[in-house]
């Protein structure tokens, strides 16, 4: 038996059609969509301060997907921010 694992559109040029529903410019906002991305929940709230960013969450959290939202925040936002993730 033989079965081809390739996609009909494999090697295809293919051409998005996006739409913008909205462009983030709160700081908070960011931190939490990025938060919202990994769990599926807004957290309960963020606080900044210049070289901080605390995230409060109901959620347990383990520590890889806290890894994972800190590398994307200071990937996408601050390169220079410590985020911490605090369950209340």
């Amino acid at each position: 038996m033989l079965v081809s694992y390739n996609h009909p559109l494999a090697g295809k040029e293919l051409k998005y059609e996006i739409e913008i529903i909205s462009i983030l410019e709160d700081e908070k906002e960011k931190y939490s969509a990025i938060f919202e991305h990994y769990i599926g929940k807004k957290p309960e709230s963020v606080d900044i301060d210049n070289e901080n960013v605390k995230i409060h969450t109901k959620e347990d959290v383990k520590p890889y997907i806290k890894d994972s939202i800190a590398m994307d925040v200071g990937k996408y936002i601050n390169k220079k921010i410590k985020t911490e993730i605090i369950k209340d």
